[in-house]
């Protein structure tokens, strides 16, 4: 059986890399969202921006892993990575979606005051 290439390995780390550093980002917001007084988001969303770091790293530990082994090993160490690059993934997908429904919820609600405050006027 032939070994993941060295190119595949490098892809595989780099976006390992990206994963984590959007973890990161979705883990600030939350915090954001905490301070701006909305914690049941805030909260979700720090928790999937652990579930993504943690599956970033574990891409990058597998990938890494991959690079070091060789046939059969090598292989399944790399169908480790793309697993954990799925799980990443979809709690990327998820939290992407939460942000959606929050955004809906602040413009529904910007809406209305809006509308509230042009009927007040006339």
């Amino acid at each position: 059986m032939k070994d993941i290439s060295d190119k595949t390995i490098k892809l595989a780390q780099k976006h390992g890399k990206q994963l984590e550093e959007q973890g990161k980002r979705l883990e600030k917001l939350g915090k954001s969202f905490k301070e701006r007084g909305n914690p049941e988001h805030g909260k979700s969303l720090e928790e999937y921006s652990q579930t993504i770091q943690q599956e970033a790293k574990a891409l990058i530990e597998e990938a890494e892993k991959s690079d070091q082994k060789h046939g059969e090993a090598s292989n399944q160490a790399y169908e480790a990575a793309v697993n954990h690059h799925v799980k990443a993934t979809n709690a990327q997908t998820e939290a992407i979606t939460e942000q959606i429904k929050i955004n809906q919820d602040y413009l529904n609600k910007s809406q209305k005051m809006t509308k509230k405050s042009q009927e007040s006027q006339n």
